[in-house]
């Protein structure tokens, strides 16, 4: 073969594998793009739904955890509740929110230490009454006995025109409460007045019987004795609740009369 034969050969040649190569690369390339790009996103869709299912899973576990935990601090409240409901003094109880020395005298009560407790004034035993307790509650008729006790020994002109209400609970602990029925603004006066003269008196006989309700806090002309809504007026179906907290004094129960008064004439108007 001649050189302008070899060469030509050799051109055609490589010719023809240029033009292979182009067809090669030309279709690789379109193909190859469409594999990666697809390749690609479906790569990142799969990572997007695992990563959204750890965010879910995290999620869920960390409910989970915080309604257990939720759960573990009510039931430790709870125990420490129920707990300390079996630790309360009924006796302390009773002296620390009445301000006297009270005395045990009998209990019936189960094994849980619920049930009914009988006392009596340390410094005036003719007035007995009942606690009862349960659990980490204890209610007492102190307050009803001491004013039945009281009013019973009270002596004034318009004592026959209160009336008079006794009764017992389901538990068999004493109610009593006494109140003027009132229609008039006369009536009201007189009836501010005798209330006054009882509370006056409660105060005297605690006084003779050395403070058997004993508060420190308390002020010249501040009555104290725990008769709060034991005593009362009533306009029709409306209780006037004169005296209804420790440390009222006379002039401003008569004030608070007045007030309430005013009041029920204001609702009856409308």
């Amino acid at each position: 073969m001649g050189n302008r034969e070899d060469w030509k050969e050799i051109e055609q040649s490589i010719e023809q594998s240029d033009n292979e190569k182009a067809k090669k690369y030309r279709g690789l390339n379109i193909i190859e793009m469409l594999d990666r790009v697809i390749q690609r996103a479906t790569t990142q869709t799969i990572d997007g739904w695992k990563a959204l299912k750890i965010i879910l899973k995290i999620m869920v576990v960390a409910v989970v955890i915080w309604v257990v935990f939720q759960f573990y601090v009510f039931l430790k409240i709870t125990i420490s509740n129920l707990q300390n409901s079996h630790e309360i003094n009924v006796e302390s109880n009773i002296e620390t929110s009445q301000y006297a020395k009270v005395a045990l005298t009998s209990q019936d009560t189960d094994e849980e230490e619920n049930g009914k407790y009988y006392f009596q004034l340390e410094k005036f035993p003719q007035i007995q009454f009942t606690s009862i307790k349960f659990f980490g509650s204890e209610y007492n008729d102190l307050e009803d006995n001491l004013h039945q006790y009281l009013f019973q020994q009270w002596e004034d002109p318009d004592k026959n025109k209160f009336h008079i209400i006794q009764s017992k609970t389901k538990d068999d602990l004493l109610i009593y409460e006494t109140y003027l029925e009132i229609d008039t603004y006369e009536e009201l006066l007189e009836g501010t007045e005798a209330i006054i003269r009882y509370l006056q008196y409660a105060e005297e006989w605690n006084k003779e019987n050395g403070k058997i309700i004993d508060i420190w806090q308390q002020k010249e002309g501040q009555f104290v004795m725990p008769l709060q809504a034991k005593i009362y007026l009533k306009k029709g179906e409306n209780k006037l609740l004169l005296y209804h907290e420790r440390f009222q004094t006379a002039d401003e129960i008569r004030q608070e009369a007045k007030l309430l008064y005013q009041q029920f004439q204001n609702e009856t108007e409308k």
